[in-house]
């Protein structure tokens, strides 16, 4: 499925130069999440984001979470966030 039209490269996203790698095909495109599990706004985003995960994501979209690792707290919930996955 290709990306809507309604995407303008400068306006509605910028291209990266030079181009990030992904871990996605090449025909997808990948939304990163980066997350830690003692943020607030991320506990109050996740319902939103399972919910359109489920109902709203485009077939052509890849999600993909990602936790952050500032210090030694963060870099424990990483380790467990890899654990459970």
């Amino acid at each position: 499925t290709p990306i809507p039209a309604r995407w303008v490269a400068g306006k509605s996203y910028n291209v990266l130069t030079p181009v990030q790698p992904t871990s996605v095909p090449a025909d997808k495109v990948e939304a990163l999440e980066f997350f830690w599990y003692g943020c607030g706004h991320c506990y109050h985003l996740d319902p939103f984001l399972e919910n359109w995960k489920k109902q709203g994501k485009p077939a052509y979209v890849e999600f993909v979470r990602v936790p952050v690792m500032w210090n030694e707290v963060t870099r424990a919930h990483a380790r467990l966030f890899y654990t459970l996955e």
